[in-house]
């Protein structure tokens, strides 16, 4: 046998360990990288089911009890198994106000597939999300407001906060005390209207602005609403609030009418009653644009409405006489947050809030 055969022989050997170790190596990162996957996957799942939880929780805030309950079951239900310890911690704390804030971490062990021949068996995989109950700022907004008496949001605009506020859409009483008109905030059509009491939101910009948010502090030029107000009204309310939710929502006007109203707020199916308001410096005058300042706005719980032609004329059910809508300004009351914006800042006392993400 020649040398040089020899010589040829071990490099074949050296090229078949370095294929071996080469091999090795790729199947190595190859077995990372989908450890890797399936880790990251696993993660994203759990920061779903901790942001998922941390919302639950917060929408019954300020109840820190209650919150946590519900944070919990929200937990189960995104499968965290809370009894094994995956659901680690939930905390409430205050923020703006007492008890804004609601907290929550998730935990779960993951085990390694593929990279146990590098030497790694598992690992716990942590995700964490706070919510909160936080004031809107601007919102799409219902096309009626209420006149404030003075521009001062800690004296409450000067209006009481658990009294019964009507809205009249009466031309002969526009101005009177304690009798409010339509605002053509999205369009002075009366199929702009319409879609204005049924709620629509987004596609028409409010009195000429930029946007279809109305926001605290601004000064629009929006133009009173004309036409068949209270067909219009009842019929826009009955498609946006079938009859078979009437006898749960509705609320009787008078001395335990707020209290109830705030009480049935709560509640699953009478939460779209809830809808946003503008409080305003004074009316346009009748069928005439004006430059009108928002000093605020509010949540509105709209109680009953008048369902019976002639509309507006109160007397079937009384009361309140020459009502066509009636209902109580809900401080906290929570709005869904595609209708909103919403920023710490606000120190309206009446500001609807929306629950969100706050980290």
């Amino acid at each position: 046998m020649t040398s040089k055969t020899v010589g040829r022989r071990g490099q074949g050997g050296q090229v078949l360990i370095m294929a071996v170790l080469m091999m090795a190596v790729v199947a190595g990162f190859t077995a990372l990288t989908i450890d890797v996957g399936l880790f990251l996957h696993q993660r994203r799942q759990l920061q779903n089911a901790a942001d998922a939880t941390a919302l639950a929780g917060a929408t019954a805030l300020p109840d820190a009890s209650q919150a946590q309950v519900k944070a919990q079951q929200w937990a189960t239900k995104n499968g965290i198994d809370v009894s094994g310890g995956e659901l680690e911690s939930v905390s409430v704390s205050t923020y703006r106000v007492t008890n804004d804030r609601l907290s929550v971490t998730v935990k779960r062990d993951v085990s390694f597939v593929f990279g146990r021949v590098l030497g790694l068996t598992s690992d716990t995989m942590r995700a964490s999300a706070t919510a909160g109950r936080v004031p809107v700022t601007a919102s799409c907004i219902a096309p009626w407001a209420v006149q404030g008496v003075v521009n001062n949001a800690s004296a409450d605009f000067g209006l009481n906060p658990t009294a019964l506020y009507t809205f009249q859409l009466s031309a002969s009483n526009w101005n009177s005390p304690g009798n409010f008109g339509a605002l053509a905030v999205y369009g002075s059509g009366t199929s702009d209207y319409r879609n204005a009491v049924k709620g629509n939101c987004g596609q028409v910009n409010a009195c000429g602005s930029a946007s279809p948010y109305v926001a605290e502090g601004s000064t629009l030029a929006c133009a009173t609403q004309t036409g068949s107000l209270g067909q219009n009204t009842n019929e826009g309310l009955a498609e946006r609030y079938p009859s078979s939710t009437w006898s749960t929502c509705d609320v009787t006007a008078g001395p335990n009418g707020y209290a109830d109203a705030k009480a049935k707020s709560d509640l699953q199916a009478c939460k779209d009653r809830v809808v946003s308001i503008a409080v305003i410096n004074a009316f346009p005058p009748q069928g005439q644009s004006a430059n009108i300042e928002v000093w605020g706005l509010s949540g509105f719980y709209i109680a009953r409405w008048d369902r019976w032609p002639p509309y507006g004329n109160g007397n079937n059910p009384p009361p309140p006489n020459d009502g066509m809508i009636w209902g109580y300004l809900l401080p906290s009351s929570s709005l869904p947050s595609w209708s909103v914006q919403w920023g710490w800042d606000s120190s309206n006392p009446f500001a609807p809030l929306v629950v969100t993400l706050v980290k």
